[in-house]
């Protein structure tokens, strides 16, 4: 807090929900003004006669009966100006503006208290994103999705890196110090985890960092990096060991949402990437060959990496929706069988198959795994995709957000049409 606090640093706490003014830009400074100014003597003129009769529980019923009051006030400019600049700022669809004065009511009652319940009801609209890891494969379709929702979009990547971001990013470099990541998560909205790696111990176990950083900094939602089976069952560590700093990372989110509240998007197979890498999944393309496993007929999530990035988007886009939780989708529900068809009709070329056992696969790379060859992470991903250790089959166990988010499943004969059309094989 400032050391000589005025009343428009202490509407900043009350109203922004941050504890000092430096954050705040010249469009903040002007909305606290006009609210001082238009807003508040009309609200305590219409609340004075009225708070004494209701309860704290009350607050919904309280803001009606205060803008009943209020429409007994003549408008004036200042104050359809406020009102147009709230609306601009929280409300995110067509509203009449008897709406809109109700759900500001219900801001101004509730945002002293609980800070956390504006998220929950809509009230802090998510504008400006920090993607962590922007240039690789789920961050580029992150940054994509995000810049088609309209958000204020910034990559953050290592000093070292080349990555090229696309107009309209913002891009910092950062050493990953706490004072260097502070600085840039200061003023951002949400900041998304992109970070990977296969090796237990090593890049995600910097997330508890970043979260503390983002916490220090106001971030009001972070997104952990996750984008893959189901790690809201503990025991998925046993079938793919580097999930067990995902598992640790949304542990420690737990205990700070009251401090920043998270969101765990669960994406199952991510398809194209899958493809592109030889033999994963069963399947490949440059061969021409598959391996089907237990008959082929095992029913599993898939999810492209553009799904990936709108699943995001839109995740961000309803943090009443999706606040302190894991949100599931996918963009198609999917067996070896029904993939092996699509891409032999897409190629019109019949694939030389050869069969194995989910089974045989999972256990023989997890024993290589333990003798130091971790690249046979990935067929123990596979070997879980697959049904090893039932978390790949969520549309069936927990249900898809896909409909709630507005997020359209895709056709996936349509999809392998286009990844192929694309010449990545």
């Amino acid at each position: 807090m400032l050391d000589r606090p005025d009343s428009l640093s202490c509407s900043a706490v009350l109203v922004l929900g941050r504890d000092d003014l430096r954050p705040c830009t010249a469009d903040d400074r002007e909305y606290l003004a006009v609210m001082m100014e238009a807003f508040v003597p009309r609200f305590l003129t219409s609340m004075a006669p009225t708070a004494s009769e209701y309860l704290p529980g009350d607050a919904r019923n309280l803001c009606i009966e205060i803008a009943n009051r209020m429409e007994l006030i003549e408008d004036d400019f200042n104050f359809q100006t406020f009102i147009a600049m709230y609306r601009g700022r929280y409300v995110q669809k067509p509203l009449p503006q008897r709406a809109v004065v109700e759900l500001c009511l219900l801001h101004a009652l509730k945002m002293p208290f609980e800070l956390n319940s504006a998220i929950q009801n809509s009230l802090i609209l998510i504008k400006s994103v920090l993607v962590i890891g922007p240039g690789g494969n789920v961050g580029r379709s992150t940054v994509k999705a995000l810049l088609d929702e309209k958000f204020e979009v910034t990559g953050l990547t290592r000093q070292s890196s080349e990555a090229i971001l696309p107009p309209g990013v913002k891009h910092i470099k950062s050493d990953y110090s706490e004072a260097s990541l502070r600085d840039a998560f200061r003023g951002k909205d949400a900041v998304i985890s992109t970070i990977s790696s296969i090796v237990p111990g090593d890049a995600l176990t910097l997330q508890k960092s970043l979260v503390d950083s983002a916490i220090s900094a106001g971030v009001k939602v972070f997104f952990p990096s996750e984008f893959g089976i189901d790690t809201s069952d503990s025991s998925a560590s046993e079938y793919i060991p580097f999930l067990v700093d995902k598992i640790q990372t949304v542990d420690y989110l737990k205990a700070q949402q009251d401090k920043i509240s998270w969101t765990a998007v669960i994406t199952g197979s991510m398809f194209d990437w899958g493809l592109n890498i030889p033999g994963f999944g069963g399947f490949n393309m440059p061969a021409r060959t598959a391996t089907v496993f237990d008959g082929g007929d095992i029913s599993y999530e898939a999810t492209s990496l553009d799904q990936v990035g709108r699943a995001i988007a839109r995740s961000l886009k309803n943090p009443d929706l999706t606040k302190n939780q894991y949100v599931y989708v996918s963009s198609f529900t999917v067996t070896q069988n029904k993939v092996l068809s699509a891409l032999e009709r897409a190629t019109n070329e019949k694939f030389t198959l050869s069969k194995d056992t989910v089974e045989n696969l999972w256990r023989d790379w997890a024993t290589k795994v333990k003798e130091g060859q971790l690249l046979g992470t990935l067929s123990m991903i596979t070997g879980s995709i697959l049904g090893e250790g039932g978390l790949a089959n969520y549309s069936k166990t927990k249900g898809l957000w896909n409909e709630t988010l507005g997020l359209p499943q895709e056709d996936l004969d349509g999809f392998v049409r286009e990844y192929l059309a694309g010449g990545t094989v």
